[in-house]
């Protein structure tokens, strides 16, 4: 959970860059997180259904991903 708490900070850090991580289970895209510095939302896209959602603090993203990442396939609920 710290290495995706610092992945966050480092998005929100340098939010004048243009910085997607993807992550991966069993070398299969699944997730991708961006920041968006103009509107301060983390944006959150889960790969095979390509449903996105936008979220204004990061134990709200983290959730998120611990939820797909545990085979809830919605980002958020």
């Amino acid at each position: 959970m710290n290495n995706l708490k610092e992945m966050l900070e480092l998005l929100r850090n340098y939010g004048d860059c243009q910085i997607t991580h993807t992550i991966s289970v069993n070398k299969e895209q699944i997730i991708t997180v961006c920041y968006n510095k103009a509107d301060g939302f983390f944006q959150v896209t889960h790969i095979p259904t390509l449903l996105t959602k936008e979220y204004l603090d990061m134990e709200s993203v983290i959730t998120a991903i611990d939820r797909v990442l545990n085979n809830n396939f919605e980002p958020s609920r």
